[in-house]
C-alpha cells in the first residue's frame, strides 16, 4: 500500500532511522554514542567560537527526535489510492493482465463504510528501488500540473533569468562596449571570464533542474531522471542561443568598425539582410571561433575536470571535518556526510548538450570541424573513464531498471540530428548545384520546415521500426521464478523499501520478526520471516581498507586493471 505522507516525511524517517541504528547497535555490539553522558564541548571555547559551534550544530547536526506515538501515528495515517499487487510469478501476473473479465472489488466495510470500490489494474514495469514512495498521494494529474508549473516558474524560470541578467549580460555588455578602434582585441581575462560564466552556468543549472524536479513530486525515479535531462538540456540550449545572439552583434559592430568588406567589395555595414551578413567569411569565422570557444575547454572539458573535486574530493573532506568535529553528528548521519552523491542520468544531458555543439559548428567555416571532433573525442574518453572509476569506487549504489531516460535520449538524438538537416538546407542555399536561393525569413523557414520534418520521420522510425528489429521470441533465464526466490537474492523487494509498510509490521500487526527497511550498505541487518514476504538473508559485506598502506594501494590497483583477483597481503610485512 502507498500512504500519504508526504506532510509528515520527517517523522517516518527519524522512525526507521532509529529503527535502523538500534539493530545495527544489536547485530554488532557497539552502541551510539549517548551524548548527555558526554561532557559540553562548548565548554573550554570563547564566546564567538562558541557561537559558531552551536550554529553549526543546529544546521549540521541531526535533528532534536520528538517523541512520537508511533502506533497512533500511524493509526491516523491515510493510504493514498495506489496499491502494489505482488504475484508468486511473472506468469501469474501475466495472466490476470491479459483477463479483460477480472474485475477487483475493494470492500470497505472494515474501514468504517459500507461502500465497495472497484479498483482498475495495470502493470507496473519499474521495480521497487525504483520508487519515490513519499510522493504517493491522491493528487490528479491537474495537481500533477500545478505542481510542474510551481517548480518551473518558481525555481527554473529565476534562475535562468538571474544567470541571464546577473551574469551573462553583465558580460554581454562590456564586450559590446569594448573600445575595438584601430583593431584593439580584447584582453586575455575575458576568455577565462567566459569560461566561468559558461561553466557556472552549467553547474548551477544541474543543482536548479533537479530542485525543481523534487518539487514537482515525482513517484517514479526514472520519470523525474528523464524530465531533469530535459530541463538541463533546455537550459544549456537557450545559453547556447543566447551567446550566440550576443556573439552575433557584438561581431557586427566590431566588422563595421573596423570597416570589414565582402568579396566583393562591399562594406559591411552597407548589407542590410541578415542572410548576406552572415554568409559574410568575417561574421562565420567570428562565430565559428565563439562556438570553438565555447565547445572547447569550457563544455566539452573543463567541466568534467572539474566535477570530481566538486562533487566527490571537496565534499568528503568537509564530511570528515564536520564528522570530527561534532561527536553529536554519527550514525548515518555522519554517514550521510561522508557518502557520495548518488550516481544519476544527467550525463545524457552532457552527452546530447556536446553533440549538439559539435553539429552547430558545420554552420560555420570548416577550418575549426576537425579540431573540435578530435577534442570531443578526447574529452568523451575522460567522460567515460572518469564515470567507470566513479562506478566502481565512489558511489554508494547504482540501480536502473528501466530504459526510460535512455529512450528519451534517443528522442533528443532525432533533434541533434534535425540540425544536420537544416544546416544541409542552409549551406545548398543559392548554390549552383540547387534551384533555390532563399533569403531571410524565407531561408530560415525553410530550414525549419525540413527540420521539422526530419525530426519527425526520425522519432516515427524510433517509435515503430526500432522494435520490430528487436527479438521477440527470446526465451527468458528466469521462467518460472518465485517471488520467494527473488527475494532470497534482492533484499529491495516491494514490502522492505516501503517505510510506512515496515513501521506498520513493527507497531500495528507486531511481526516477530516485523520486516525492516532495507538500506543500501546494510541489507545484513534485515531478518527472515517468509510469512510476511521477507526471504532475504545475508552475511555483513567486507569493510574496505581506506588505509595509506601504499604497497598494497598500488597493488590493488594493478589487480583492478588486469582483472585478477587480488589475494589478502599479510599487513605486518
Amino acid at each position: 500500500m502507498a500512504w500519504n505522507f508526504s506532510d509528515c516525511e520527517e517523522t517516518v524517517e527519524a522512525a526507521t532511522r532509529k529503527d535502523l541504528t538500534e539493530r545495527e547497535a544489536e547485530v554488532t555490539g557497539v552502541q551510539p554514542i549517548n551524548m548527555a553522558n558526554e561532557p559540553d564541548p562548548t565548554e573550554n571555547m570563547g564566546a564567538i567560537h562558541k557561537w559558531m559551534y552551536e550554529k553549526e550544530r543546529d544546521i549540521l547536526g541531526p535533528d532534536e527526535e520528538e517523541e512520537v506515538d508511533m502506533k497512533e501515528f500511524l493509526l491516523n495515517l491515510k493510504s493514498t489510492g495506489t496499491a502494489f499487487a505482488v504475484f508468486n510469478t511473472e506468469e501469474d501476473r501475466d495472466s490476470v493482465l491479459k483477463n479483460p473479465d477480472i474485475k477487483i472489488r475493494f470492500d470497505a466495510t472494515k474501514f468504517g463504510t459500507n461502500e465497495t470500490v472497484e479498483l482498475s489494474m495495470e502493470g507496473v514495469d519499474n521495480e521497487p528501488a525504483n520508487l519515490n514512495w513519499q510522493n504517493f498521494s491522491d493528487a490528479t494529474q491537474f495537481d500533477m500540473l500545478m505542481m510542474f508549473m510551481k517548480g518551473f516558474f518558481k525555481v527554473y524560470v529565476p534562475a535562468l533569468l538571474i544567470w541571464f541578467f546577473g551574469f551573462y549580460v553583465p558580460y554581454a555588455i562590456s564586450l559590446y562596449y569594448f573600445n575595438y578602434d584601430n583593431g584593439a582585441e580584447l584582453p586575455g581575462y575575458y576568455s577565462l571570464v567566459f569560461t566561468i560564466v559558461i561553466c557556472g552556468g552549467n553547474a548551477t543549472m544541474y543543482v536548479v533542474c533537479d530542485v525543481c524536479c523534487d518539487i514537482i513530486g515525482f513517484r517514479y525515479k526514472d520519470t523525474k531522471q528523464v524530465t531533469y535531462m530535459l530541463m538541463y538540456l533546455a537550459a544549456c540550449m537557450i545559453n547556447v542561443f543566447l551567446d550566440m545572439v550576443v556573439t552575433y552583434y557584438t561581431a557586427l559592430k566590431i566588422m563595421v568598425g573596423l570597416d570589414f568588406r565582402t568579396y566583393h567589395g562591399v562594406r559591411l555595414s552597407e548589407i542590410d539582410t541578415f542572410t548576406e551578413q552572415f554568409e559574410t567569411y568575417a561574421m562565420q569565422r567570428s562565430l565559428g571561433e565563439n562556438t570553438y570557444r565555447y565547445a572547447w575547454p569550457s563544455t566539452f572539458f573543463l567541466c568534467f575536470v572539474l566535477e570530481p573535486f566538486v562533487t566527490i574530493l571537496i565534499p568528503w573532506k568537509l564530511g570528515q571535518v564536520i564528522v570530527r568535529t561534532h561527536r553529536e553528528i554519527q550514525g548515518g548521519c555522519a554517514e550521510a556526510y561522508l557518502m557520495a552523491f548518488e550516481f544519476d542520468t544527467g550525463r545524457y544531458a552532457d552527452i546530447l548538450l556536446n553533440v549538439f555543439l559539435g553539429i552547430l559548428i558545420f554552420y560555420f567555416p570548416g577550418g575549426y570541424i576537425w579540431t573540435l571532433f578530435f577534442a570531443m573525442a578526447f574529452s568523451h574518453c575522460f567522460i567515460y573513464c572518469f564515470d567507470h572509476w566513479r562506478v566502481l569506487n565512489t558511489i554508494p549504489y547504482i540501480k536502473i531498471v528501466s530504459t526510460t531516460v535512455d529512450w528519451w535520449a534517443q528522442v533528443m538524438m532525432c533533434g541533434c540530428c534535425a540540425t544536420i538537416m537544416m544546416c544541409l538546407v542552409m549551406k545548398a542555399n543559392c548554390e549552383t548545384y540547387t534551384n533555390y536561393c532563399l533569403q531571410d525569413v524565407a531561408l530560415v523557414t525553410a530550414c525549419g520546415v525540413a527540420g521539422f520534418i526530419h525530426f519527425v520521420i526520425h522519432l516515427l522510425l524510433l517509435i515503430y521500426l526500432v522494435p520490430m528489429l528487436g527479438h521477440h521470441d527470446l526465451e527468458s533465464d528466469n521462467e518460472g521464478m518465485t517471488y520467494e526466490a527473488v527475494a532470497k537474492a534482492e533484499a529491495r523487494t516491494w514490502f522492505s523499501v516501503n517505510p510506512v509498510h515496515c513501521l506498520r509490521s513493527k507497531f500495528i500487526h507486531q511481526d516477530k520478526p516485523y520486516c525492516r527497511l532495507a538500506t543500501w550498505g546494510k541489507e545484513h541487518l534485515l531478518e527472515l520471516n517468509p510469512k510476511i514476504g521477507c526471504h532475504f538473508n545475508e552475511k555483513a559485506a567486507e569493510t574496505e581498507d581506506y588505509g595509506h598502506d601504499l604497497r598494497k594501494s598500488f597493488a590493488n590497483l594493478r589487480a583492478s586493471i588486469s582483472g585478477s583477483a587480488l589475494e589478502e597481503t599479510d599487513d605486518k610485512a
